[in-house]
């Protein structure tokens, strides 16, 4: 379960049975729920039309934000760790609680792209996580 997300009128939220649910605000209609599973928790961050979702396994996904169907853009495994604790965003990055250490992911907005930092992903204005180069 999570804090849901709301982007124009429209709450995305983690349910207790693992599934993502869109619903209308202002009316309390569900539009859809997932099929696919998530985790038992999911962190939602939002930035634009995209949702950035992260489960206590550590996988991050992407998702977008649409009324109509559910719409997973990419995922990506951060690491073999457990996640302790929600993502957070401030700026153009993204922090998460693991284990031993916060981690900061660089998120790429559509003002400056920034170069992805050896600590994490870059997160496109398109529709895909891009991993770092390596150096």
């Amino acid at each position: 379960m999570s804090t849901p997300v709301v982007i124009n009128g429209v709450a995305y939220e983690h349910l207790k049975s693992q599934r993502m649910l869109a619903i209308e605000v202002e009316t309390g209609r569900e539009l859809w729920t997932a099929s696919e599973g998530f985790g038992k928790y999911l962190s939602l961050v939002a930035q634009g039309d995209r949702i950035l979702a992260l489960d206590q396994r550590g996988l991050l996904y992407l998702l977008r934000a649409n009324p109509k169907q559910f719409e997973m853009l990419d995922k990506r495994r951060l690491n073999d760790s457990e996640i302790l604790g929600p993502s957070r965003r401030r700026g153009e990055e993204l922090f998460v609680r693991e284990l031993n250490a916060p981690r900061r992911l660089p998120l790429e907005g559509t003002r400056k792209p920034r170069e992805p930092r050896e600590c994490g992903f870059a997160f496109g204005c398109g529709s895909e996580l891009k991993k770092p180069p390596n150096r």
